[in-house]
This record gives structure tokens, sequence and C-alpha cells, in this order.
């Protein structure tokens, strides 16, 4: 599942973009294995990455941008609320992988700078990974424009190439049925 269900006009992009931008002292370098030297960024909830080694933890709060996600989400149609989101900056690539077990298969992403979205057509699976390595076996190629909002099925490998320099880009997800319990645990603690 790969789907375009919005385009932002560029006063909105604009809008937000200066939002994140004001935000940017958040931004930490990524830790996964994928996209050495991006930069990013937790909104609301960091999923654990590796759910054997690490836990839930708590994102940026920032009320604005998630009324906002939760607008976006509505839009996609796809069922419940946005649960954790992750904003990244910059013209780092992103490796073929496909999403944590920690996220739901159906995620969104907005595109705040254009980039070139590639993802395979059919879930991944050991039988294309070697290592930490993951080769698409029917990979599909998307030219994204500043404004496109996509929804996409995370559990597909997936990768960008040629984002543009200041891109900025959200990816929304729900949290997986595999971690719903942690996810609840963690919320009920953190509304203490």
């Amino acid at each position: 599942m790969f789907e375009t269900f919005a385009n932002l006009s560029a006063d909105t992009c604009d809008d937000v973009i200066q939002h994140l931008n004001s935000l940017s002292g958040n931004l930490r370098p990524d830790v996964s294995n994928y996209a050495n030297g991006r930069m990013r960024m937790w909104i609301e909830t960091e999923y654990p990455l590796s759910p054997k080694h690490q836990r839930f933890q708590p994102g940026i709060r920032d009320e604005r941008l998630w009324g906002w996600i939760h607008r976006i989400w509505e839009q996609s149609q796809l069922a419940g609320t946005p649960e954790a989101a992750l904003a990244i900056y910059g013209k780092v690539p992103i490796e073929f992988h496909p999403d944590s077990p920690s996220a739901a298969p159906e995620a969104i992403q907005v595109n705040l700078g254009g980039t070139r979205f590639i993802h395979d057509t059919v879930v991944a699976t050991n039988a294309n990974r070697n290592g930490r390595i993951y080769t698409p076996t029917a990979p599909i190629e998307h030219t994204l424009d500043k404004g496109e909002v996509t929804r996409f099925n995370c559990k597909h490998v997936h990768a960008t190439s040629d984002p543009k320099p200041d891109r900025w880009s959200i990816i929304v997800w729900r949290i997986s049925n595999y971690q719903r319990q942690a996810y609840q645990q963690f919320m009920a603690q953190r509304k203490r």
C-alpha cells in the first residue's frame, strides 16, 4: 500500500516548517543503522526501535504540532488516532528498512521537502534480509514533492534518496498490537 491522500498548500507547508524550525533545538542524531547522520525528534512518544533492548520514552510535547498531526491523520481515513510521530530533517538518504515491531503497519508521511521514496510491494521477510541489510524484491519509486502526504505500509522495506537539503518530514504511527500492552503501561505511568 502506498497512496497520496492530501496535498498541503504552500502556506501550510511554510507555517509547519517555521514551527518545526522553532523546535529544532530538540533534534538529535539518529541512532538507527539505516539513517546514519540523519537528525530527528520524536513527537509525543518515542517508541522502541528494538523492543528487546529499549523502552517507550516521552517525545517532545507541543500541542500545536500534535493537534495538526491529529488533523492530518483524520484526513488519512486510517483507524484510530496517532500515537507516535518522528520529525526528520536534512539531506541524509534513508537505506532500505521496515519500521520497528513497535509500529502498526499503516503509517503516514508528511513531506515538507522533496525526495524520492522507494518501497517494496511485499512485506519484509528474512528472505530479503542479509544481516542488517534489506533488499527489496519488487520496489516502486515515487518522486514526492513538498506538501505531499502519503499513507503506506511501513512493514514493507522502504527508503528515501535525494532528499532536499532543508527537507523536513514527519512520519506518524499507531502502536502495534505486539507492543500495545507496553505502550499502555508507559502511558499510565506518564499520566501520574
